[in-house]
């Protein structure tokens, strides 16, 4: 009788495999490791746990701790048997532990880098933890610093171009974001950009292609394998990617202070020829042209509708996928279909996902001085003088406006150009022979006359479908041949084979067919029962060849200079080559880019001159571009950018009338030149910003002091000493021919102050209230007599004055706001706290609409009061003002401790989950125009900037409008907008509703050219601000001010 050495023993082998499972799970990053405490418990539990005995658990596991979906789209159902998954999680298991011991000298880290390489390509949120759990990002950093440049003495001292070179380098691109990039010094960044730089910069020594881009058409023919240019190929046709500029951190451009302000200010000063305007730059630097990987999320599936995730886990690639290994797909079927240009195999994914190119493209190419370039391709040896400065690269912005378009079968697409004699297929043409090109309708007709071959493309839009008709595509029509053929055999049964037996009917054949099918050991029996076929189905779309047209917009024809652009896609490899051609000044030379899409989201290659001869080497440099996904509207409400939104405004009522989803459909038939039309697809529409506390009169600080503001400058001064300038001005920019083009302003006029708590004031004559008369506000006074002679204790006693004295007392604030209130007014109040020391506090009156400043106040306290207080004030809104403190602080000492203090307490607020802010920054304190400061430091300081696009819109109309629109009453006229009821010619500028981009609020929008996404502060600087409306009228217009 077997005497059992564990209870573990008596547990049935099920059980026994989810205790197990459970085991190991509980620390989901890393190896298996507790695993092993199990297995070592006796020889029963060993044999039932072991791996080649439980096969079904290893790969539990490995779908539990690493991503599977991608392999599973890639490579069929193969790839998720459980004996594939459990080797998987073997080799994944052993690489992150060599990984983590980070020896740059293993003689397992090429294979180990090859791992990683996978992993990251597979990537939907899991591979990504582990390797950075792994610490991979650490040994990357130090194997390229240290070894990139080894061996040299066998390549003349150039930097070798071997697999470990490149794996390191894609996986440093896998792994790097943002906060990587900020973390690393300068001097960290510029060596390593110098140990890439050969890469990146000498094309001729390291191609970046699959195969030579003069090539268009492949299979290649067998006799090029002996003759050129198949001596130019490179050796390392696996990782060719590795050679493309990574200049995600090349330095933003100079924005030199002589240059116009914007296009407009260029027109004033004369300059209506093309040339650069600050505004331009800043746009460009607004743009990151590489975008980096997106970080995945360990559990992004459960997050998923049901549906949703059933189009993820059906292993079918289609547009549209969530996780993130999705986008590599192209990329993956490149680089292991597209290695032997002599064959194509069977089993060949996509590699270039149609619709990608069509859109707004931006980014830099890199040009090289002429004479160091040439001198350097031509060195045989690696130059000493190489570096940063040599050869000297000047940066070029980039912009292309591209439509794709697709030949549909049955028609025929256009015949490659070139000399057609094997070697050139036209790459200096875009692949296109001599052509005639004529785009119209949504179409483009190409006509070959010298191959007399008439082709006809479909301008592709999203969403559409285009004309494929299974009826008339040749493609479809042999397909049903092939299945019917396949009919007939599974009607005949398996051992009758068809065309054996129609030659015995026909007769012998010339041909004899010598080949054995030889079955291949797939290694699966322990999954399937049957041999396993392998087969990749594509549906039919009818596409045969894509190309693309397109030219720079306009706004940025004018800065960089206008250009045109055609060309093709590469089938074999998704190759992009596009010919751009000068639209104006034939001596800017023509220019042909070529590179792939990677990560479907970078456009990546070299740039070359065009040359008369194409066997002469010519200039040649990298370039990037990333698209910029335009035509989203931000919606305050929903917190979220919406796509595809076409707004209807009424000049007449300044209202908007309609807002609703189109098609892509509904835009291919919009004539989007029309007089009444703006088309805002290259930019992301918002609701106008709301600046909540601005000083119209006042300049800033920096320049004049306030005191001196007030007592020396009234004539030009706002309010705060000027009486009702505020009111004049307003009805100046009123109406709808306004006087003077300008915001909707709401003036708050003189403020009310205690008699001595507000100066400026008199050093001289203590008892003197103002300077000369002026003093800055209207004082009102009530029972406290004493707060007559704050202003003298001031100057006597420092401590008094920093002490936290209430100015008002509680029955003078009721008093006031009573009085605001039978007015139909709303009260601010400009507080550095919510509770004084040893009183009840601003919060503690009732009705006070909002805090300005605050920047003292008490937001974190675990005092139960403080939280009884906020609560009950709920509709209070705060106004931070950072703008102010930060401007003020900036090198001016004791003020520096304030904005220290306002930083912490915007901070504590926003993590205790405050919604109720707006925007307004004391502008006048600093520059006006630059309004936008705020938000930019409230995003900085860590603010969603979701919601903090909504404290500057939406939040900021429900701050300043008016009494009518609160409470009950207020809602139910809120409900009743889309009525559009609340027209300006009625109720009056400043009591329509505005800051949503919604039927029935005031036509007041503006766009950007920035990605409030990826640089929120760039997005909306007033350089990137290209449109503005209010009331329906248009005020700026592709960045040109109209008015």
């Amino acid at each position: 009788m077997h005497i059992q050495s564990s209870i573990l023993c008596t547990v049935p082998v099920t059980i026994l495999e989810n205790i197990a499972f459970e085991v190991t799970v509980l620390d989901a990053l890393g190896p298996p490791s507790d695993l092993v405490s199990l297995l070592l418990t006796c020889k029963y539990v060993y044999g039932c746990l072991s791996f080649d005995n439980c096969r079904a658990l290893y790969a539990r596991i490995f779908r539990c701790k690493f991503d599977h979906r991608a392999a599973f789209r890639r490579m069929g159902s193969r790839a998720t048997y459980s004996s594939n998954l459990a080797k998987q999680l073997r080799v994944y298991s052993l690489a992150l532990q060599r990984i983590r011991r980070s020896d740059i000298q293993s003689e397992y880290l090429v294979d180990d880098l090859w791992t990683a390489f996978i992993m990251c390509t597979e990537n939907d949120g899991k591979n990504e933890a582990q390797l950075e759990r792994a610490g991979l990002s650490s040994l990357l950093d130090n194997l390229v610093r240290t070894r990139l440049w080894e061996d040299r003495e066998h390549s003349n001292g150039w930097p070798a171009e071997s697999t470990l070179n490149a794996l390191a380098i894609w996986l440093i691109w896998f792994t790097i974001d943002y906060d990587k990039l900020v973390t690393q010094s300068p001097e960290q960044r510029k060596e390593l950009m110098d140990l890439i730089r050969p890469y990146v910069l000498t094309a001729l020594r390291y191609p970046s292609f699959h195969a030579p881009d003069n090539h268009f058409d492949f299979p290649l023919n067998r006799a090029l394998q002996d003759e050129f240019p198949y001596t130019l190929m490179t050796p390392h046709g696996f990782y060719p990617l590795y050679r493309q500029p990574d200049n995600f951190c090349l330095t933003p451009l100079s924005v030199p202070s002589t240059l116009p302000l914007n296009r407009e200010h260029a027109i004033q000063l004369g300059r209506t020829y093309v040339s650069l305007t600050q505004a331009d730059i800043i746009e460009a630097n607004s743009h990151k042209s590489v975008k980096l990987l997106e970080r995945g999320e360990w559990d992004w599936r459960s997050q998923l509708s049901e549906d949703d995730g059933k189009l993820e886990d059906d292993g079918v690639w289609r547009k549209g996928l969530r996780g993130k290994s999705a986008l590599w797909d192209n990329d993956w079927h490149r680089l292991t279909c597209c290695t032997d240009p002599w064959n194509v195999p069977e089993l060949k994914g996509v590699v270039y996902t149609y619709g990608t190119l069509d859109g707004l493209w931006q980014g830099r190419l890199l040009m090289p001085e002429v004479n160091q370039y040439f001198a350097l391709v031509t060195s045989t040896k690696f130059p000493t003088s190489f570096s940063e400065q040599n050869p000297r690269l000047t940066t070029v912005p980039v912009y292309m406006r591209l439509r794709e378009h697709h030949c549909i079968n049955p028609e025929m697409p256009t015949l490659p150009g070139g000399s057609r004699d094997g070697f050139d297929d036209g790459v200096r043409n875009a692949w296109f022979p001599s052509i005639s090109m004529r785009e119209t309708g949504g179409f483009v007709r190409i006509e070959d006359e010298a191959n007399n071959v008439v082709s006809q493309y479909e301008t592709y839009v999203e969403g559409r479908p285009n004309s494929h008709d299974e009826e008339t595509c040749l493609a479809c029509q042999q397909q049903r041949l092939d299945d019917e053929e396949d009919s007939v055999d599974d009607a005949l049964g398996p051992d009758t084979n068809v065309d054996e037996l129609i030659d015995n009917i026909m007769g012998p054949s010339d041909q004899s067919d010598d080949d054995d099918d030889e079955e291949d050991d797939d290694g699966m029996s322990d999954d399937c029962s049957e041999s396993v076929v392998e087969y990749m189905m594509h549906t039919c779309n009818g596409i045969q060849d894509i190309i693309v047209t397109g030219e720079t917009l306009p706004r940025h024809g004018q800065a960089w200079h206008h250009f045109r652009f055609y060309g093709r896609v590469r089938k074999w490899d998704g190759l992009i080559a596009i010919v751009r051609v000068p639209a104006q000044i034939p001596e800017l030379g023509t220019f042909i880019f070529r590179g792939y899409i990677v990560a479907n989201q970078n456009f990546v290659g070299s740039w070359r001159a065009w040359t008369n001869n194409i066997n002469a080497i010519p200039l040649e440099g990298p370039f990037v571009m990333s698209k910029i996904y335009a035509g989203k509207l931000f919606d305050p409400y929903a917190l979220a950018l919406v796509e595809h939104q076409l707004i209807t405004v009424s000049p007449e009522s300044g209202l908007i009338t309609d807002v609703q989803t189109f098609t892509p459909a509904d835009a291919a038939q919009e004539d989007f030149t029309a007089h009444n039309v703006v088309d805002l697809r290259a930019a992301t529409v918002l609701p106008g910003l709301v600046d909540v506390h601005v000083h119209f009169f006042l300049h800033p600080y920096s320049e004049v002091s306030w005191e001196d503001q007030l007592t020396k400058e009234v004539s030009d001064l706002g309010t705060e000493g000027a009486g009702d300038a505020d009111i004049h001005l307003r009805r100046c920019m009123s109406g709808p021919n306004p006087l003077i083009p300008g915001p909707r302003y709401f003036c708050a006029n003189r403020a009310i102050v205690v008699t001595g708590s507000y100066g400026p004031k008199s050093h001289l004559f203590l008892n003197q209230e103002g300077i000369e008369g002026i003093t800055g506000a209207e004082a009102a006074d009530g029972e406290v007599e004493y707060y007559r002679f704050r202003s003298r204790v001031a100057d006597v006693s420092t401590r008094t004055a920093a002490s936290d004295i209430t100015t008002f007392n509680k029955k003078e604030l009721i008093a006031l706001t009573e009085t605001a209130k039978s007015l139909g007014v709303k009260v601010a109040a400009h507080a550095a706290h919510w509770h004084s020391r040893g009183t009840n506090g601003i919060l503690d009156s009732v009705g006070v609409h909002s805090i300005e400043h605050g920047y003292d106040m008490v937001v974190d306290d675990d005092d139960a009061s403080i939280d009884a207080s906020l609560d009950a004030h709920a509709g209070t809104v705060w106004v931070p003002t950072l703008a102010a403190y930060y401007t003020m602080g900036k090198g001016q000492g004791g003020r520096t401790a304030v904005w220290e203090r306002a930083q912490k307490t915007f901070q504590r607020a926003v993590a205790r989950g405050m919604e109720n802010i707006a925007c307004g920054g004391d502008t006048g304190v600093f520059a006006h125009g630059d309004n936008a400061l705020e938000m930019q430091l409230m995003v900085q300081l860590g603010a969603d900037w979701r919601k903090v696009l909504r404290w500057g819109t939406l939040g900021g109309w429900e701050c300043i409008r008016g009494l009518a629109w609160e409470g009950p009453g207020g809602a139910v006229r809120l409900a009743h907008v889309a009525k559009l009821q609340e027209d300006v010619r009625r109720v009056g500028d400043n009591d329509v509703p505005f800051g949503a981009v919604r039927r029935g609020f005031a036509a007041d929008i503006v766009a950007t050219s920035g990605d409030l996404e990826t640089n929120f502060e760039a997005a909306v600087d007033k350089a990137a601000i290209v449109f503005v409306m209010k009331g329906g009228r248009v005020y700026k217009h592709e960045g040109r001010e109209l008015v």
